[in-house]
């Protein structure tokens, strides 16, 4: 009856457990634990992917950065964040071949700017050297 499909969604409750695979998994533990940001080694030729992306091959974890240059950033108005919280960037870690998107804490962002990576817990984010 149409009762008793409502008592089961009443008394349903799902467990989720979510991962983000063998790489992704790595990855966010050194941010968090470490605070390391690594990038997957894989490729003929080789290049190092941040975030690391498995795509089948055999690979290897480096650490790269902290440092890096602002490629690019979104302008301030389009962020609902409160100001001084900054913008979202892409970033060109030291080390890595393929940029990453991050926040940017910087009053005046300019591109090509010099960025030094910041942790606190899982976050990451970037600033001025």
């Amino acid at each position: 009856t149409q009762n008793q499909g409502h008592d089961l969604v009443e008394r349903w409750h799902a467990t989720f457990r979510h991962s983000a695979g063998r790489l992704g998994s790595r990855y966010l533990v050194a941010l968090r634990d470490e605070g390391k940001i690594l990038g997957w080694r894989t490729g003929s030729p080789p290049r190092v992917l941040v975030p690391p992306k498995d795509l089948g091959g055999d690979g290897e974890f480096l650490e790269v950065g902290p440092g890096g240059n602002l490629l690019a950033f979104a302008p301030t108005e389009w962020l609902a964040a409160p100001a001084g919280e900054g913008v979202l960037g892409l970033v060109a870690l030291d080390g890595a071949d393929t940029p990453l998107f991050a926040r940017v804490r910087a009053a005046a962002p300019v591109t090509g700017m010099r960025l030094i990576a910041r942790f606190g817990g899982a976050d990451l984010w970037f600033e001025p050297v």
